[in-house]
């Protein structure tokens, strides 16, 4: 949802998209439903869930310019997204939020049979 806005010049659909629960997905196709990083914490530990890992996912992948290869320079990319995902300041910026949680009393069905 950023990227569209800022190539097309849209400040003022990057600002809605600040707070809209709904928005197009270039890459799905289709209309998705936008959750913040805290919306989505609080969905986890609704559910009885701790989150093991958070990361940022698609932090620089869109808005790289044409003449940095993906496919030539995909270990690299690959690996500076990887780092950059993982921190916190550029994460909030990524395209998705990736979280893992398990179950928050940490049994797994391994432990339960």
């Amino acid at each position: 949802m950023l990227k569209a806005g800022i190539v097309a010049g849209d400040l003022g659909a990057v600002e809605g998209n600040l707070t809209a629960v709904w928005g197009y997905e270039s890459l799905l196709g289709g209309r998705v439903r936008l959750f913040t990083l805290d919306s989505l914490q609080a969905m986890t530990k609704g559910a009885s869930l701790a989150v093991a890992a958070e990361r940022g996912v698609r932090v620089i992948s869109d808005y790289l310019p044409p003449q940095v290869s993906r496919r030539e320079e995909y270990e690299r990319v690959f690996e500076l997204e990887r780092k950059l995902g993982s921190r916190p300041e550029f994460a909030a910026v990524a395209r998705y939020i990736q979280i893992i949680a398990r179950h928050s009393n940490g049994s797994s069905t391994e432990e339960t049979g």
